[in-house]
């Protein structure tokens, strides 16, 4: 007899999953794959033929794959997958060949890979907290034979099923069966009408709602694919979930979230992993997508205070960072205190982002720009001064400023873009000025046609307190 659970949730979710290309593997397929073995996690024919189809280029050739297979296979610790996961590993094929570097998606192309999904994965229990010996995901979801994702179904009709007995669970298979979860990116626990998300072993506080719309502004959404798709099913349209599964787990915006949208930060030898909320992944292919078009070069990304803005800049910094369209970029983070400018350097630091500098003093800087330095700098307002002479006329500089309703009207302002007369400037604020005289929505929206954009990504004080992301503030007159 089939559950409520797996009737109204589970079963659903996989034909939206369906809908949007995930092929669906039976458990007699999947139980091939694994050769039928419950110990095995990865889908070896599929991890096999993903890594020649990807590398082959490069040399890997099908004798090689058996010892690369048990390298990966080999790899007992999450943030050392999530490198392989970003191409930043390599493999010699033999003693004499060079090493080379290995792709285990196809982080360019999204819809070259191959992507699947099953239901009531058992696995075999390594840890044991009592008498059982195997867990049973509701959902797994699989990338070129890495199982990425764990989802848990709950039915809000049956008495204590929640999304958060959900979490609750995830949390005792990563602990029963961290095997499973070496290649994990994220899970997902969902009641039908809502979906939360998390990093990989995150606390129950750290799953957030992706919002329905596919993280785009309203009006982009009215004209997305996804009204398309809505009508095109409406019979099986289930707006609760269906919305949902779509901005999370689309083929394009999972791939991008999972290659781009995650970062491992260490503090006092304390290593936590986070993930995007929708707000920060939203903002950020704004950003790309203008520089990419080039058409104008300014941009306002108004989120209120406390949704992670220097978390934005930084995936907004590695994102332009490895798009080779822009030919090796150079990143300029620019905040107004010296506070701030400590903060986000130990941000930037505490992920490893790649070629990240911290510009010391007005002399540093100018040193870095003479020197056509291609690299993350990260400065104060004031280190400008007396900059203007220093024209670095590349269109690929990219300058993301924070707290930007604060800087823009004054004279470092003003030899900042005297000094990178071609460059992107994009503001980060959560209380924008609009005055005559002083405007943050004209320094940063002025379009071609004259008028002024207002903003060109909002995440409102109404929407962080909707996402629980805040807290409201209550206040009463004396």
């Amino acid at each position: 007899m089939i559950s409520s659970e797996s009737r109204s949730v589970e079963i659903p979710l996989i034909n939206t999953l369906k809908r949007l290309g995930w092929t669906y593997l039976s458990t007699s397929e999947v139980t091939t794959l694994r050769d039928g073995s419950l110990d095995e996690v990865l889908l070896k024919p599929l991890v096999i033929e993903s890594l020649l189809r990807l590398n082959g280029h490069r040399g890997l050739r099908p004798e090689h794959c058996e010892s690369l297979y048990n390298k990966i296979r080999r790899v007992d610790d999450n943030e050392e997958f999530h490198s392989w996961l970003k191409g930043e590993k390599t493999f010699k094929p033999n003693q004499k060949s060079k090493a080379i570097s290995i792709d285990l998606i196809n982080r360019l192309n999204p819809e070259d890979n191959h992507f699947a999904a099953t239901n009531q994965y058992v696995c075999e229990i390594t840890n044991p907290e009592d008498s059982q010996k195997h867990i049973r995901p509701d959902i797994v979801l699989f990338v070129n034979g890495f199982p990425i994702s764990v989802l848990e179904c709950k039915f809000l009709g049956t008495p204590g099923s929640t999304y958060a007995e959900g979490i609750k669970q995830l949390s005792r298979y990563h602990r029963t069966t961290p095997k499973l979860f070496v290649s994990n990116a994220f899970n997902i626990s969902t009641d039908g009408h809502k979906i939360k998300y998390g990093a990989t072993n995150s606390p129950d506080k750290f799953f957030m709602e992706w919002k329905n719309n596919s993280g785009l502004s309203d009006e982009d959404f009215e004209n997305s694919d996804f009204k398309a798709y809505a009508e095109e099913n409406k019979r099986s349209f289930n707006p609760f979930i269906d919305e949902q599964v779509f901005g999370l787990l689309n083929r394009v915006n999972f791939i991008d979230l999972i290659t781009n949208f995650i970062v491992f930060e260490t503090r006092d030898n304390l290593t936590i992993k986070k993930i995007a909320r929708y707000q920060q992944f939203r903002a950020v292919n704004k950003i790309v997508q203008r520089v990419l078009k080039g058409e104008m070069k300014t941009g306002l990304i108004w989120h209120t205070q406390g949704s992670g803005k220097s978390l934005t800049m930084l995936f907004t910094a590695w994102k332009l960072r490895t798009l080779a369209e822009l030919n090796n970029p150079t990143i300029l983070i620019v905040v107004d205190r010296i506070d701030l400018d400590t903060q986000i350097s130990e941000t930037f630091g505490a992920v490893k982002l790649p070629n990240t500098t911290r510009a010391s003093s007005v002399q540093g800087l100018r040193k870095k720009l003479q020197e056509d330095r291609r690299e993350v700098i990260i400065s104060t307002i004031f280190k400008f001064d007396e900059l203007a002479d220093v024209l670095v006329e590349r269109e690929n500089v990219i300058i993301l400023i924070d707290e930007a309703h604060r800087t823009q009207e004054g004279t470092n302002a003003a030899e900042m873009h005297r000094s990178l007369p071609n460059a992107f400037f994009f503001g980060f604020t959560g209380t924008p000025i609009d005055k005559s005289d002083k405007n943050t929505h004209r320094n940063f929206g002025l379009m071609p046609n004259g008028k002024v954009e207002r903003y060109m990504d909002l995440y409102s004080i109404k929407a962080a307190i909707e996402d629980e992301a805040t807290v409201p503030v209550h206040y009463q007159l004396r």
